[in-house]
């Protein structure tokens, strides 16, 4: 592998010309094998952030091992046999690649057969069945860096397209797996590396009939003691990137989109170091790269609450222009350290005078070694013990004091590194604090609990009032101690639970605060179990949020998984109830639990007479994924229902015959006062009956069109833009509304006894006037009535409903600011509030402060008892 410096043939130079494009090429199919593969174990096992620590250590491990066995080949130096070597393992790749479907689905037929040890052993297939075509891709490195050498084209150019390529490959199955699904997206990116082989091939055999390429030298080993060194900068490299997909994924909303553009960032900034490494002074850049990694890396930890800031205050008018934006910032801040780590290779390899002395394969092979030992310390014990920010800190150490051991006064150096960095871990090795990544939102919080681990970070906050708020990776998931909040919360249960009316095995899929799982408990005979994969999650439900989910970690069976692997298994009970709540389906990950295959797995665990309830927050929907949505819902579920809960969607799919009304009615005149509270939330049946939307089909402006395949995703790629448009709401609530079913046939679908259906009447125009008031009061129209005259309509047809009520209370609340009505005091005014919603808090918190200014002990005692079982986190 010997760099000439002579003249080359012109045939040389177009070999070089045509190297150079297929080896960038070779990048590009080489990244997006890996995103699809990755893909692919998230599919397979769940947890996406552990498939993809995995799935790029595994991948890292096979390039550096392969690479190491391809220096030792020195044999081979011939430029025709290196590129039909090159060309053939590029074809060996394809068809791996376009076998892996059936090996994925034969691993996954296995893994019922492992016991308690299925994870593990399928997580240790699966990076085994990801090694062998990385070594393969590995193994091809050296022999290209001899190819290269024989027509002139130095390390540095080569490294540098082919990082350029893996760039562009990180983004190419953006546009594939969408298009095509994953399968076929595989086979394209396969298809591709097939031309790539036979144009290896091509230029290999035009290069042997002309026979004017040079013979590649071999070159010696480095010193263990280099080797070592430059593994442990690739080591930290890679935690570096990790953690940076953590951080930045966060703070930029990670979506497909994000997460890509940080990949291609990070490979982009390694392209360009690695081709300006041959125009920099090599000893002068040794000595001051550490120096540049460690300080850029700590002043971008130090600047991400401006970057998040930044992100959330800045108006973007669309997707594309927020990602080019955001990419143009994240280059900023990343360039240093990653054109440092792009450098690092070709400036390795030479002396100061330009000399090439070192095998560049077998540096880049013991730099993706480490690189494999790196991410899986970073990913399971860096993160989980250290945390995100130390180590990130952690990643920049190892990287500047590693590379120390090049230029002079090494020691000097690396002493100057360690004054620098130790310090700086112990003032800014804690997470950054919500308040400073989210100021406009959550200024003023306390942070009661901080949880990472390898698959989430989970925060409790406490606001000025009092209230809590739990937070999963800085997402907000209506998780709170607010009054409102809960009472949503316990919603989501309380609809599946009386629909079914004797549910014993009662299953959710995601526990979050614990206050939806609590409230099935009302139901005495119910054995509730919650299945979570945030372990913060569950510890915040066991001790942070238990005066609101009255210490429910007591009373059911939680269980720490991912809810697609936990539904996967064949062993579980048959449950009468499962109930699935998703809070932003644009993130990495989270589509999948809308996907046909997950609701098929819901399905095949209820029992004959069961049900499966998804909720879903309409204010993360457009009106094309929530199509997509109750689509493949009724596909898995024809017999369905639709209910809206104030801006909730519960689509609820039977195994059985759709429940008639009469169960709930029972259910309601069975319940004393206090069980009608808990179970109902002090609501009449047919209150609950009249939020009844149609069915998914009925709902569905087209029958025929796609739907959420885990294999074949729409909605992760299609919801990101809609955070840079109009809000979507109004659309949405306008196109239920008129889709919504008549009450006669309301009536008819739940089997409405006819002495029953003039209460049921009522009750259906009230929430019909209700959700018409909601959508005038977030798209008001001057031709439109007046929402509180609609609102007081609906209150007045049916006085149980609460979020009637509420409307009602908040506008007679709101009131007072000009003072009270005609004839009536302000303390009257407030009884008259707390009248129509005795659980009013500000009401009942403005009405205990009148008692206690005018001394009235008794009437003060009664609003400070009612307002700590509403709210017993105020303050």
């Amino acid at each position: 592998m010997m760099q000439r410096n002579h003249d080359y043939p012109l045939a040389n130079r177009s070999s070089a010309r045509w190297l150079l494009l297929l080896y960038a090429t070779a990048g590009v199919t080489a990244l997006a094998y890996q995103v699809l593969w990755s893909r692919m174990l998230g599919v397979l096992f769940g947890a996406s952030t552990v498939a993809v620590v995995i799935t790029v250590s595994a991948f890292m491990l096979g390039l550096g091992l392969g690479s190491v066995v391809g220096s030792k080949k020195r044999s081979i130096q011939s430029f025709p046999l290196l590129l039909g070597l090159i060309a053939g393992v590029e074809l060996l790749v394809a068809c791996y690649a376009l076998m892996l479907p059936w090996l994925s689905s034969t691993l996954f037929g296995w893994r019922i057969w492992f016991g308690s040890w299925d994870l593990l052993i399928s997580y240790g297939l699966a990076a085994f069945m990801l090694f062998v075509p990385a070594t393969l891709l590995g193994f091809a490195f050296p022999l290209a860096v001899r190819a290269g050498s024989c027509c002139g084209i130095q390390l540095h150019r080569l490294y540098g397209w082919n990082a350029a390529g893996g760039a562009a490959g990180a983004l190419l199955p953006l546009l594939l797996l969408p298009l095509l699904g994953w399968s076929s997206a595989l086979q394209a990116v396969a298809m591709l590396g097939l031309l790539l082989a036979a144009g290896f091939a091509i230029v290999g055999y035009r290069a042997k009939v002309a026979a004017h390429h040079e013979t590649a030298v071999s070159l010696a080993r480095p010193p263990l003691s280099y080797l070592l060194s430059y593994a442990a900068i690739g080591s930290g490299a890679m935690m570096l990137e990790i953690v940076w997909i953590r951080m930045y994924g966060m703070v930029l909303l990670r979506t497909e989109y994000v997460m890509a553009m940080i990949i291609t960032v990070f490979l982009l900034g390694i392209a360009l170091g690695s081709l300006m490494a041959a125009r920099l002074p090599r000893a002068l850049v040794l000595r001051l790269m550490p120096l540049v990694v460690l300080l850029c890396g700590i002043v971008g930890l130090l600047l991400l609450p401006a970057l998040s800031t930044w992100v959330h205050q800045w108006q973007f008018n669309s997707l594309f222009v927020a990602l080019l934006a955001q990419t143009a910032v994240l280059t900023v801040l990343t360039a240093p350290v990653t054109l440092a780590l792009g450098a690092w290779l070709p400036l390795l390899m030479r002396d100061d005078d330009g000399q090439i002395l070192w095998d560049g394969a077998w540096l880049y092979g013991v730099n993706s070694v480490g690189a494999f030992i790196g991410g899986m310390l970073a990913g399971f014990v860096l993160i989980p013990w250290l945390g995100s920010a130390m180590s990130w800190l952690f990643a920049v150490l190892l990287i500047a004091a590693s590379g120390c051991y090049w230029g002079a006064q090494r020691w000097q150096r690396l002493a100057l590194v360690m004054i620098i960095a130790l310090p700086m871990m112990l003032w800014k090795g804690d997470f950054p604090a919500v308040a400073s990544l989210l100021p406009s939102e959550f200024a003023g919080t306390t942070q009661l609990r901080l949880h990472e681990d390898a698959l989430s970070i989970t925060h409790v906050l406490a606001q000025a009032d009092g209230q809590r708020v739990l937070l999963a990776d800085l997402q907000r998931l209506d998780a709170s101690t607010e009054p409102t909040a809960v009472a949503v919360q316990r919603n989501e249960a309380r609809l599946p639970m009386m629909l079914h009316g004797e549910a014993k095995q009662v299953l959710f899929l995601g526990l979050g605060t614990g206050i939806t799982a609590a409230a099935a408990l009302a139901w005495a005979d119910a054995h509730v179990t919650a299945v979570e994969l945030s372990a913060g999650a569950i510890t915040a439900a066991s001790h942070d949020f238990v005066r609101s989910n009255h210490h429910v970690a007591d009373h059911i069976t939680m269980i720490h998984d991912d809810a697609r692997r936990y539904l996967m298994q064949t062993d579980l009970p048959a449950y009468d109830v499962i109930v699935g709540d998703l809070f932003h389906p644009d993130l990495v990950g989270r589509a999948q639990l809308l996907s046909r295959q997950q609701f098929q797995r819901a399905r095949n665990h209820l029992s004959d007479s069961g049900l499966f309830c998804q909720w879903l927050a309409l204010n993360q929907f457009d009106a094309l994924t929530l199509q997509v949505v109750l689509r493949t819902f009724a596909q898995v579920f024809p017999n369905n229902a639709v209910f809206i809960d104030g801006f909730r969607l519960g689509m609820v799919g039977y195994v059985g015959a759709q429940p008639q009304a009469q169960v709930l009615l029972k259910q309601w005149q069975d319940f004393d006062s206090e069980q009608r509270e808990q179970a109902f939330g002090s609501e009449t049946a047919w209150t609950w009956l009249s939020r009844y939307g149609g069915t998914a089909q009925s709902l569905l402006q087209q029958q025929q069109g796609r739907v959420q395949d885990e294999w074949w995703p729409v909605i992760e790629y299609v919801l990101p833009q809609m955070h840079y448009g109009d809000s979507t709401l109004p659309q949405l609530l306008q196109q239920l509304l008129r889709q919504r079913p008549d009450w006669q046939h309301a009536a008819a679908d739940f089997h409405v006894a006819t002495a029953e259906r003039e209460a049921f009447k009522r009750a259906w125009f009230a929430n019909t006037l209700l959700m018409r008031g909601q959508l005038l009061e977030i798209a008001p129209s001057s031709q439109a009535p007046d929402p509180m005259r609609l609102f007081n309509m609906a209150y007045r047809a049916a006085p149980d409903n609460r979020w009637a009520a509420f409307a009602v209370a908040d506008a007679m609340y709101n009131s007072l600011a000009a003072g009270p009505p005609p004839n009536m005091t302000i303390k009257e005014a407030l009884q008259k509030i707390l009248s129509i919603r005795p659980d009013h808090e500000r009401a009942l918190r403005r009405l205990l402060q009148l008692a206690k200014n005018e001394g009235d002990e008794v009437l003060a005692q009664q609003c400070k008892r009612r307002w700590d079982s509403i709210s017993p986190y105020h303050q």
